[in-house]
């Protein structure tokens, strides 16, 4: 593959697996996670009223908690969900969808002219990389143009999800994004594509591999890890997710995901906590983020509780 029209295909992968996959790996090296209880840890919606504003006339925002996936099961909003969606004032997301986003995600996946994935991850290692990736639909060309955490973003995902680029944005997420947009309502970001994009392409290429190789080994049981997700998704059990996170951490390197739990979680849960309070504000907001930026003592909810707000579970 030797443009970035090539690549397109795979972005999608990549905007749609990020945050699932980032938390799926960083998880489960936490130790402090193991606690049998976990605050926030059961519900998708949940209230938000600002400190001092508990006047009439003043209408609470919402914070939805995704999951980056494009299952009907999902995509498909419940009823308590939707009535609140279509009454709020205004969407903020992670990353708002934009032609400029996928542009600079796809330049971002690249290696730099003169390198290869071959060359980076040597021989033996490479052509275990095109085994797996023949269930993709990926070769060796295309491959050897791709960064190490970009393969690694490709193998965190079922073949099945990883297609044309139209097929990998109809995640929960985007699809939030266009019905608001459908409705004449503004969507605002809290992080660039650039923040989230550094998280990986900023990682030493030994990390990388690392990282790599985990999902290698991983990757036969995807389709597998992925539905178990879902179902406890659906059943809006935040803990449930937590604990099969902990089952999986017996193989991973738990040095290097502690070193990036601060980076990928908690310094990105405070600068959403930060970012979100301008909407919320303003009142009748609803923000979605990714579920499990959401639960626990350095979550999303908690860090607004300690900030003023009051926080109340709607569904």
């Amino acid at each position: 593959m030797s443009s970035l029209s090539g690549f397109i295909r795979t972005t999608g992968s990549w905007l749609r697996a990020a945050p699932f996959f980032l938390t799926l790996l960083v998880l489960v090296a936490s130790p402090s996670l193991a606690a049998e209880e976990l605050i926030h840890g059961s519900g998708l919606l949940w209230t938000v009223v600002v400190p001092g504003t508990e006047v009439p006339g003043t209408r609470p925002s919402y914070i939805f908690g995704t999951v980056h996936s494009t299952d009907q099961r999902v995509t498909t909003l419940p009823p308590a969900i939707a009535r609140v969606f279509d009454s709020t004032d205004g969407l903020t997301v992670e990353v708002a969808m934009t032609k400029e986003v996928i542009t600079e995600t796809a330049r971002a996946m690249m290696l730099a002219p003169g390198r290869n994935l071959e060359g980076i991850v040597g021989t033996e290692r490479f052509q275990e990389i095109v085994r797996l990736a023949e269930r993709y639909g990926l070769g060796p060309d295309q491959l050897n143009r791709m960064k190490p955490w970009a393969v690694t973003v490709v193998f965190s995902l079922p073949p099945v999800d990883v297609g044309d680029l139209l097929g990998s944005l109809m995640v929960l997420d985007f699809q939030l994004q266009l019905r608001a947009a459908s409705q004449g309502r503004s969507v605002y970001s809290l992080e660039t594509a650039g923040e989230q994009l550094s998280i990986f392409d900023g990682m030493p290429e030994a990390d990388q591999i690392a990282f790599l190789d985990a999902a290698m080994v991983m990757n036969p049981e995807i389709e597998a890890f992925t539905e178990e997700l879902l179902q406890k998704y659906i059943r809006r059990d935040l803990k449930a997710i937590f604990d099969m996170m902990l089952e999986q951490s017996a193989a991973t390197d738990e040095r290097l995901l502690e070193a990036f739990l601060d980076r990928v979680l908690y310094v990105r849960n405070e600068r959403m906590v930060t970012r979100m309070q301008a909407q919320l504000t303003r009142g009748n907001a609803f923000v979605a983020v990714g579920a499990l930026h959401l639960p626990g003592e350095q979550g999303v909810l908690h860090l607004l509780e300690q900030e003023g707000y009051r926080v109340l579970r709607v569904y």
